[in-house]
């Protein structure tokens, strides 16, 4: 798994909850720009279904991103305020049907659970995502045509810079 993989499933894991067309996507869409609008780590599973699953972790500290792959951690510049711009730029072509499932616990937090159909051509997806009672994302999963199961686990709290990063 390359490192522009690697960051383009970490941005796809936070586009995946960015909805803004219906009424149903409010709570999803203020989520999603919660989330991305302070430092966060998220570890990321592919599963293609193929393969062993590969996994890959993102660390965003506000001025940088740091994605690991393959146990090597490499840096990009993007800072929050770029995140936000391209969560918003990209949603401005998404057809979406956000739809609230239910509750459910993770790992002992209450999450509200939400079911995120993108029916944008070019990329249509089907989602899920956990919104803790703060309104932040815990958790995305998003089935991606061509790619398979995209799995991840946001933290708030243990943001820091890897060490070794290049």
């Amino acid at each position: 798994m390359t490192f522009r993989f690697a960051l383009l499933a970490a941005i796809a894991a936070l586009f995946a909850s960015h909805a803004f067309a219906a009424d149903n996507c409010a709570e999803v869409r203020a989520a999603t720009l919660a989330g991305v609008s302070r430092p966060y780590a998220a570890s990321i599973k592919v599963d293609s279904g193929n393969d062993l699953p590969l996994t890959s972790h993102v660390v965003m500290t506000g001025d940088k991103m740091y994605v690991e792959t393959r146990r090597v951690w490499n840096s990009t510049p993007m800072t929050t305020k770029e995140l936000i711009d391209k969560v918003n730029k990209t949603s401005l072509k998404d057809v979406l049907v956000c739809q609230r499932t239910g509750e459910e616990s993770l790992d002992g937090v209450s999450t509200t659970l939400f079911v995120v159909d993108d029916q944008t051509p070019s990329h249509a997806s089907h989602s899920r995502i956990w919104i803790a009672a703060n309104g932040l994302p815990l958790k995305t999963e998003v089935h991606l045509r061509g790619v398979g199961v995209v799995t991840s686990l946001f933290d708030y709290v243990h943001v820091e810079v890897p060490a070794g990063a290049r």
